[in-house]
């Protein structure tokens, strides 16, 4: 086993089991339900991005299968960043107020307060931490797919990245 599994494994551990569910539990407090589960359909676009660029993935651009990837990405990520800075109007009550946003919570004030204090609201931090939690989940699938690949990984992976998700 050599240091630089070990790492990865730890990698593995912290962001795919760790932040990620923290990211999304937090996400989901400042947005709402609708609004996390439209941000998870972006996680294969994260995960292509991500490939692309540690070279799992291959884009050949002479070919309309190449383009036409790079052309679903990018309507994929145009759409989460609309997303991100236009909230819109409610649809389940309008004229409402938004406890969310009202409130801040003790427990989730340790994660927001930087942010709050240089005047992003709490709906923004909530729909970055979304996108931070869907582009982790795509950080893991990558980093697993690396990890197959690699003929000097003998191991039970998940018994690994369980443990080190204990640690953390």
């Amino acid at each position: 086993m050599t240091p630089q599994l070990i790492g990865s494994f730890a990698l593995l551990g912290f962001t795919g089991l760790f932040v990620n569910p923290l990211l999304y539990l937090v996400g989901l407090r400042y947005t709402n339900a609708s609004y996390a589960a439209a941000f998870e359909p972006s996680v294969p676009v994260f995960a292509f991005l991500l490939a692309v660029i540690a070279g799992v993935e291959a884009i050949n651009f002479s070919t309309k299968y190449g383009i036409l990837k790079v052309a679903g990405t990018v309507v994929c990520v145009s759409g989460a960043v609309l997303m991100a800075l236009y909230r819109g109007p409610s649809l389940i009550s309008p004229g409402g107020s938004d406890a969310a946003s009202e409130s801040v919570t003790p427990a989730g004030r340790w994660l927001a307060s930087t942010m709050l204090e240089f005047g992003v609201g709490t709906w923004q931090l909530g729909v970055l931490c979304l996108i931070a939690h869907c582009f982790l989940v795509g950080a893991y699938l990558v980093i697993q797919v690396m990890q197959i690949l690699d003929p000097s990984c003998l191991f039970d992976q998940y018994s690994l990245i369980s443990f080190f998700f204990c640690i953390f």
